[in-house]
């Protein structure tokens, strides 16, 4: 439907936890759709969901760089 109105749609991307695609609408905004799965619990279990640093396959090269200059979350209580 979106490229019969005239959409310029990406080839479907794997991102390991979901796959998706991407277009940009008439003022420029980029939308992603997503699928639900496999979803988040493929690497780790729901007790442990978290306590680990995972990133895709991809970013693997950059694990380091990516890691060191991650934004701390503020988690309110």
């Amino acid at each position: 439907i979106l490229i019969d109105d005239g959409f310029k749609v990406t080839e479907v991307k794997d991102r390991n936890y979901f796959k998706s695609l991407y277009f940009r609408d008439e003022g420029g905004i980029l939308f992603e759709l997503a699928t639900k799965g496999p979803g988040l619990l493929i690497d780790e279990d729901v007790d442990n969901l978290g306590e680990r640093f995972i990133i895709p396959k991809h970013f693997e090269k950059d694990h380091k760089e990516i890691k060191e200059n991650r934004m701390p979350l503020k988690i309110k209580s």
